[in-house]
C-alpha cells in the first residue's frame, strides 16, 4: 500500500473530471504549494511569519498567472 505519493500534473489517465470551481475552470494548486513552501522554509530559516506571507503571495502570483494563460 502507498502512503503519501502524490502526482502533480495533468496526466488524467482514469478519465475522471477534474477538480474545477464554479465556473467551470481549473482550480489552481498554486495557493496550496506556496504556502506549503513558505511553511517550509519558514521553519528552516526560523521566520514562520515571513515564510507564509512570502509562500502565500507566490502562490496567488502563480495561480494568477496560470488563469491568465
Amino acid at each position: 500500500m502507498q502512503r503519501g505519493c502524490v502526482i502533480i500534473g495533468d496526466n488524467n489517465k482514469d478519465n475522471k473530471p477534474k477538480k474545477t470551481d464554479g465556473n467551470g475552470e481549473d482550480t489552481g494548486y498554486g495557493l496550496a504549494l506556496g504556502l506549503c513552501l513558505g511553511v517550509a522554509f519558514g521553519i528552516i530559516f526560523d521566520q514562520l511569519a515571513v515564510g507564509i506571507g512570502v509562500g502565500l503571495a507566490l502562490g496567488l502570483a502563480y495561480d494568477s498567472y496560470k488563469k491568465k494563460e
